[in-house]
């Protein structure tokens, strides 16, 4: 595949990683509830906010890659950043609602499958 193809998938992941991590810094509760989380919990609230920025800012980080070399380093570590909070998912505790670990589950899985198809279309 080209660079161009790379450099596209590249630039919406980054986009919906920054627009989920707004949404998630800056309406916590609401985030929560969409992925069907008790948004009473203070602690979720906070650490809702704190991942939320990370995905923010690794989707803006994303934005600033310029050369195929830089593309597939930042590609590498959001794909298994991405691998490990599925994985997670699928590993968290049965306390945590089966939709909510599902929903927490593919969302990563989704988005990890798009840095892995970002990667894959980097030019060597």
């Amino acid at each position: 595949m080209s660079t161009s193809t790379s450099e596209s998938i590249t630039k919406v992941t980054c986009i919906a990683a920054i627009g989920l991590g707004v949404f998630g810094a800056v309406a916590p509760r609401a985030f929560a509830r969409s992925y069907r989380f008790d948004d009473t919990n203070a602690s979720l609230v906070h650490l809702t906010r704190l991942l939320s920025t990370r995905n923010a800012t690794l989707g803006a980080l994303g934005m600033l890659t310029n050369s195929s070399a830089e593309r597939r380093t930042f590609l590498t570590a959001g794909l298994a950043l991405n691998t490990v909070d599925a994985l997670s998912g699928l590993t968290a505790s049965k306390s945590i609602p089966t939709a909510t670990r599902m929903l927490a589950t593919a969302t990563s899985a989704a988005i990890a499958l798009a840095f892995g198809s970002a990667l894959a279309a980097t030019d060597d």
